[in-house]
């Protein structure tokens, strides 16, 4: 009885690595392959046919929509396929169900994700494997169900970033800010416990020191400054290292600082870490990461006048922070 034999279609890292931790941990056999085009997807089809489960999205970067699916059903593979994407059309809707393919909105609840996810990939590997145990504890289906709402949201940020950076400027240099007076503990509290469950898969102990002050801030910008340094953080922080979110008030600003005893980078790395598309794990993670978390936290904080701070250390780690107006 052979391992079943997962292929995902999809050009986000960011999406590709939560399926692939995740789904892992329902199936510690399973065995992935991942392709970031339409050509490479079907060289992987061609090659390995006896592929279970088929994972698709239908926007790639030479195809998208109804070609993407209907070059998919002509070259299917012996298993299922599972077509998620931001598109809805009648159109996809009816090849779909036409050909046996399932189809899931990516606007569509997490939970109803985890759900179609577990029951396509039950019904497949059950087909091609018979009497292989993938039963999901609750704990696992939890796990699962958190991996997909990080990805969600981290593909969320990057496209508002994409968004923010094309359409913002105007807004900030005018001064029309959409800013909010809040306790700092509200906005950065559930932004640690989103990552709680990637920490705890490297074995990284994630700490965060409550503030009780109010600041006045735009919620979402600084929400995605926060999750970049945070991942940035765990990314290239050791197994039992550690990663601290803590705030100091200085005057009229608070400083939210991001610590972790990490890899730590040399000051020229540090220069080259806030450029786009610069990987420090390249050649040894493939495909982990764009290389866009810290040029994105630069770049949000220049365009909402934002003071920032940096220092690492090679082998110590690495603290970065920025300062925000206290309410």
């Amino acid at each position: 009885m052979r391992d079943p034999l997962i292929l995902i279609v999809e050009d986000h890292p960011m999406m590709v690595d939560a399926l692939c931790a995740n789904l892992r941990e329902l199936i510690p056999t399973a065995q992935f392959i991942q392709a970031g085009s339409l050509a490479h997807g079907l060289e992987l089809l061609a090659k390995y046919p006896q592929v279970d489960l088929l994972l698709l999205d239908l926007n790639l970067p030479d195809a998208e929509g109804l070609q993407t699916l209907q070059a998919f059903c002509n070259a299917r593979p012996q298993g299922a396929i599972l077509v998620f994407s931001a598109l809805d059309h009648a159109d996809i809707a009816d090849i779909c169900l036409g050909n046996r393919i399932e189809f899931l909105s990516k606007a569509e609840p997490v939970t109803r994700w985890v759900d179609r996810v577990l029951q396509t990939l039950q019904d497949a590997v059950a087909c091609a494997s018979p009497g292989l145990p993938i039963a999901v504890s609750v704990a696992r289906r939890f796990g699962l169900m958190t991996g997909m709402q990080i990805a969600s949201r981290a593909v969320d940020d990057f496209m508002g970033h994409l968004r923010f950076w094309a359409e913002g400027a105007d807004t900030y240099s005018s001064g029309q800010q959409a800013t909010s007076a809040l306790a700092v503990h509200e906005l950065l509290q559930p932004l640690v416990e989103e990552m709680r469950l990637l920490a705890e898969q490297k074995h990284i102990f994630l700490r965060y020191q409550p503030c009780r002050s109010k600041v006045n801030v735009d919620a979402l910008q600084v929400a995605r400054m926060v999750r970049n340094l945070l991942t940035n953080a765990l990314r290239y922080t050791q197994v039992g290292g550690s990663v601290l979110i803590g705030c100091r008030r200085k005057g009229d600003a608070l400083w939210i600082w991001c610590m972790d005893n990490g890899l730590g980078m040399s000051p020229a790395q540090l220069s080259q870490g806030f450029n786009a598309f610069t990987r420090f794990d390249k050649g040894t993670q493939p495909l982990r990461t764009l290389g866009l978390g810290l040029y994105s936290f630069k770049e949000l904080a220049q365009k909402m006048d934002l003071q920032t701070r940096w220092h690492s250390t090679p082998g110590k780690g690495t603290m970065i922070g920025f300062a925000v107006p206290m309410a």
